[in-house]
């Protein structure tokens, strides 16, 4: 069985680096921008432009912000990514227990695989797709498609903390496992098709053991 991971909020805890990068950006480009705690909040998950755009409609301002974004982002990889409790270890078991995994995120390619680099994860996964290898991103089923289409199987866990990792996996026809130790509600997750919560590592490693038993 196939099980497919999102990154930011899932596999590596990079809410502080998301948070930082945000308002490094909105001080060099909207220093008068006023932004609540919530309103920092909302910006996690959707693409990039999505979120400028609500702030700004001049087209050439938001791609700086996002060229601004990026290269803060990278920068502070090394001070900022950390893995959650436990994930190396149940990544290091599925991995010898001959499950396939792939990482699915809706974040370029280059800074997905700094940040499995730096936390040494990149070894455990055999596809790692970013927004840059598809031309429609989750919660579009298109990548999960091509996780399938890479090992020719069906049978497939989608694992993230966002309701479009959820709603991708509905999309898609798979099981979807939404992950409370983020910042999107356990009510949100399952409004948005999880089939299942996990609270942490521990907890879903054994839900991937009982929806393998299921398959």
């Amino acid at each position: 069985m196939v099980i497919i991971f999102d990154l930011d909020g899932t596999l590596l805890d990079t809410y502080e680096l998301i948070k930082a990068s945000f308002i490094h950006t909105f001080q060099k480009h909207l220093p008068e921008y006023q932004y609540t705690d919530e309103e920092l909040d909302s910006f996690f998950g959707p693409l990039l432009d999505e979120s400028f755009a609500k702030l700004t409609k001049d087209e050439k301002q938001i791609s700086e912000m996002i060229k601004t974004y990026r290269e803060f982002n990278l920068s502070m990889h090394h001070k900022y990514v950390k893995t959650f409790p436990y994930a190396k270890e149940v990544l290091e078991k599925l991995y010898n227990e001959n499950y396939k995994l792939a990482v699915l995120s809706n974040k370029r390619r280059d800074a997905v695989l700094l940040g499995l680099d730096i936390t040494g994860l990149t070894k455990y996964f055999n596809i790692i797709l970013g927004s840059n290898d598809v031309t429609q991103v989750k919660p579009h089923p298109e990548g999960i498609f091509k996780v399938l289409e890479h090992f020719q199987t069906s049978q497939a866990v989608m694992v993230g903390d966002t309701a479009y990792d959820m709603q991708a996996a509905q999309n898609a026809g798979i099981v979807g496992i939404g992950v409370s130790w983020a910042n999107t509600s356990v009510e949100q997750l399952q409004k948005s098709g999880a089939h299942y919560i996990a609270h942490d590592y521990l907890e879903l490693y054994e839900m991937i053991k009982g929806v393998n038993r299921n398959v």
